[in-house]
C-alpha cells in the first residue's frame, strides 16, 4: 500500500493517483524527474555571459529600455541631420533672397534697406557657417561611436532590435 503524502490516504501499489484527493503519488517528484534533464542539457542551459536560463522579467525589461533608448538615439541623430538640412536649404535661400534685395536697393538708391538687406545676407549666412558646424560634428560624433565601438554602433546592439 502507498500512503498519500497530501492526505495521509491508503492507495495501492500500483495507483498513480491518489483516490481521495487525487494528488500524483504514482511517480517521483518533479526535481528527481529534473535531475536527468538538467545533467543531460547543461550545455542548453548555460550561457556564455554567465546569466541564468529562466525568464527574468528584470532583464526583459531591462533589453526593452536599452532597445528604446538605441532607437532614441537613433531617432535623434536622423532628426538632427534632416533639421540641419532643412537650415542649410533655408540659409541658401536666405542668401539668394538677400541678394536679390542688395541689388533691389542699389538700383532704387535708398541706403536704408541697403544696410536691411546686407544684414539679412550676413544673418544667413552665419546661419549657414553654424549649420555645417553642427552637421560636421555630428558627422564626427557618429564615426568616432563607430571607430571606438559605442553607443548605438557596439558590436551587441543588434541583440536588441
Amino acid at each position: 500500500m502507498k500512503t498519500c503524502p497530501s492526505c495521509s490516504g491508503q492507495n495501492d501499489d500500483n495507483a498513480a493517483v491518489c483516490r481521495f484527493c487525487g494528488a500524483n503519488i504514482g511517480y517521483p517528484p518533479y526535481q528527481n524527474q529534473n535531475q536527468y534533464y538538467q545533467q543531460n542539457n547543461q550545455q542548453y542551459n548555460a550561457y556564455p555571459n554567465g546569466y541564468q536560463s529562466t525568464y527574468d522579467p528584470r532583464v526583459s525589461a531591462l533589453k526593452n529600455d536599452i532597445s528604446t533608448a538605441k532607437t532614441l538615439g537613433i531617432v535623434s541623430i536622423v532628426f538632427i541631420f534632416f533639421m540641419q538640412l532643412v537650415t542649410f536649404v533655408c540659409s541658401l535661400l536666405g542668401i539668394s533672397k538677400a541678394n536679390s534685395a542688395i541689388e533691389q536697393a542699389k538700383l532704387i538708391n535708398d541706403p536704408y534697406l541697403l544696410k536691411e538687406a546686407e544684414d539679412a545676407k550676413k544673418m544667413n549666412k552665419i546661419a549657414l557657417i553654424v549649420t555645417i558646424i553642427i552637421w560636421a560634428v555630428a558627422i564626427i560624433s557618429c564615426v568616432l561611436m563607430a571607430i571606438l565601438g559605442v553607443g548605438l554602433f557596439s558590436a551587441g546592439a543588434s541583440d536588441y532590435f
